[in-house]
């Protein structure tokens, strides 16, 4: 799986954890609705939550954060940054061979 490296997956945010049964949810009372909408509502209603009721999921995150680091010590999360495409040289070898097989 592209998003897991040799440690397994992040462990989950507070936010990750609750949005998980929320999205269930959302989908069944609203079928047909894009991912994307679903996700911009969970957005909205975490956001609307208190802190006391946010609590409950920072509590289930940070356990599951320990057993992580318990589990996979070392572990460090590196994203993978999508590659910035490079302007092709117009002096490099492949270039002037695209040019030369074009005419």
């Amino acid at each position: 799986d592209p998003g897991e490296s040799e440690h397994g997956k992040r462990p989950m945010n507070a936010l990750m954890g609750w949005a998980k049964t929320e999205r269930r949810k959302l989908a069944m009372k609203l079928p047909g609705i894009p991912n994307s909408e679903v996700s911009k509502l969970l957005g909205d209603m975490w956001r609307s939550l208190t802190d006391e009721e946010k609590d409950k999921y920072r509590g289930q995150s940070e356990k599951i954060r320990v057993q992580h680091k318990k589990d996979n010590p070392g572990y460090r999360y590196h994203p993978n940054r999508p590659r910035k495409q490079r302007a092709l040289d117009s002096a490099s070898p492949m270039a002037t061979s695209l040019i030369q097989s074009s005419n």
